[in-house]
């Protein structure tokens, strides 16, 4: 059962799925007609879950389970992947490569490497003030709380010193 993402509890369990390149409106429609077909069905030991999603940046896919209704099995959250999966078959992108970190700049995400973000700080590209974004937030309130945070405050923070 699908519910708005604004309805679900602060400790309901989460996933960010990161593109690896901003999707199209054509893309977007796709993403949001076959998120929503799986939702409507996904069940764990056959008990409906109640899920929510969204999309931000035209980059991201935020999934989101109230397990106080019905706790994700490892059987439910694979058949997840297997959703994002076809996705990426069907888009030609990926949304599973963790090797880029995802910065906001004036509402726009730059995906960087992730073993040059030591250099990136040095280079003065990345600063303090950077906004990431924190793919492994892994509740709704988590991620309302801190998806984005300055550089300084999130795991970069050990490179400024």
């Amino acid at each position: 059962m699908i519910a708005e993402i604004g309805t679900m509890p602060d400790q309901a369990r989460l996933w960010v799925y990161q593109a690896d390149r901003k999707l199209t409106g054509d893309e977007i429609t796709r993403v949001i007609i076959a998120t929503e077909a799986f939702l409507e069905n996904w069940a764990a030991h056959g008990h409906a879950l109640k899920a929510a999603y969204s999309i931000e940046f035209d980059q991201f896919l935020i999934v989101t389970v109230d397990e106080s209704v019905s706790a994700a099995s490892g059987c439910s959250i694979d058949a997840s992947v297997g959703l994002i999966r076809g996705l990426e078959m069907e888009l030609q992108i990926s949304f599973l490569d963790r090797s880029k970190v995802a910065l906001l700049e004036d509402g726009r995400v730059s995906l960087q490497p992730l073993n040059a973000v030591k250099s990136l700080i040095s280079e003065g590209v990345i600063s303090k003030d950077t906004q990431v974004i924190n793919n492994s937030v892994s509740t709704y309130g988590d991620w309302k709380q801190s998806w984005i945070q300055s550089a300084e405050n999130s795991w970069m923070n050990r490179f400024f010193n």
